[in-house]
């Protein structure tokens, strides 16, 4: 499956909030049906691909064991090889590593609040707002409809995914960096399946349910509203790039920018309608975390470790969200007692799968 084609599966989590590896993994398996074409573009047809068969294959021949590359002498592929991961189709790899990662997260939560722990240790706490705060949080999302005259586009574009807005800041191309738009979907469904188990868990009531003069611009997802999804995958990516794109591949001031992309993502949900600004903040608080948690997972001889976050919901009353209000540039900072970016460390295990998706995406930028 090509991988634009992947990235685009992977972000509609954000518009449809269905997951990210499953919609990509059914684009891909529709395709296995008539996979024949093999990606040439070309068509080939299961009666086609009969009689040709018929015409070609000659008499039976007794099989032989596959040949072996140079020092395996097995006749199988070496067991719990990352390597092996080359040979697989992208879809297949995008479950391999999503099964594991996510393998190693737990919940625990209370009424107000959920808390995410990765191998037992505690990752990040997100404590839902009142019912006063989101109250005062509605006439936000009331004044920020002006902007959606000129924000039109952008909310249209970014429904169905959010990686091309970040390509720009970048030397991305799909067709010479496929494994980097592949991590990127990676670390998206992460994002997105951990926000959705949070979402499920904190069950926040969307603008609309708060006044009906919200009027979303778009449909209004069925499910709850904190943290955003598409803040959560939106930081997730940015702080992914941030550590994946060495700095010699970077114009100054990318990464800076990278989160203020972030952001402006972030709040173009709150002018469609669709997200609280307090949304956003759980989202930024999230995504940056899991961001972090994954790379540890790849690098952990050069990533610093996963940092124990926290987003702190209730008082946030007309607090509004901005880009400055959580990162200075690309530095995480703590925002009115409302974010802790950095409550202690957590030890992540080496991931090997994961090392060599990353090695290869880092590979690209050389």
């Amino acid at each position: 499956m090509p991988i634009s084609s992947l990235s685009q599966s992977t972000q509609s989590t954000q518009s449809t909030q269905s997951t990210q590896s499953t919609q990509s993994t059914q684009s891909t398996q529709s395709t296995q049906s008539t996979q024949s074409t093999q990606g040439t573009g070309d068509i080939a047809t299961p009666v086609g691909l009969m009689t040709a068969r018929d015409g070609i294959v000659g008499p039976w021949i007794d099989p032989v064991v596959p040949q072996q590359p140079a020092g395996q002498g097995d006749w199988a592929l070496k067991t719990h090889e990352p390597g092996n991961l080359s040979h697989w189709p992208d879809w297949s790899r995008q479950m391999c590593l999503l099964s594991e990662i996510l393998s190693n997260f737990s919940y625990a939560q209370s009424p107000e609040a959920i808390a995410i722990d990765l191998e037992g240790a505690r990752l990040c706490t997100l404590v839902r707002p009142t019912a006063q705060d989101f109250l005062a949080q509605t006439a936000l999302v009331h004044d920020y409809s002006d902007l959606r005259g000129d924000r039109a586009q952008e909310i249209l574009d970014q429904i169905g995914g959010t990686t091309a807005y970040f390509a720009s800041l970048l030397p991305m191309n799909a067709g010479r960096m496929a494994k980097t738009f592949e991590l990127l979907s990676l670390v998206q469904t992460v994002a997105a399946c951990v926000a959705q188990r949070c979402k499920h868990a904190l069950a926040c009531r969307r603008p609309d349910a708060f006044s009906a003069q919200i009027q979303p611009m778009i449909a209004m997802p069925g499910h709850g509203a904190l943290p955003s999804g598409h803040a959560t995958e939106a930081f997730a990516l940015a702080e992914t790039l941030r550590q994946l794109v060495p700095t010699r591949s970077k114009a100054q001031g990318v990464d800076a920018m990278l989160f203020r992309q972030a952001a402006r993502i972030a709040v173009n949900r709150t002018v469609a309608g669709l997200h609280f600004p307090a949304d956003s903040f759980a989202g930024a608080v999230l995504g940056y975390t899991i961001a972090g948690a994954v790379a540890a997972m790849a690098t952990p001889e050069t990533s610093a470790p996963a940092k124990n976050t926290r987003f702190e919901g209730p008082g946030i009353g007309a607090t509004d969200f901005f880009a400055a209000q959580v990162f200075d540039g690309a530095t995480p900072v703590a925002a009115n007692d409302l974010v802790n970016f950095d409550n202690g460390s957590v030890t992540v295990t080496a991931m090997a799968m994961m090392g060599w998706l990353w090695q290869e995406a880092q590979a690209e930028w050389r």
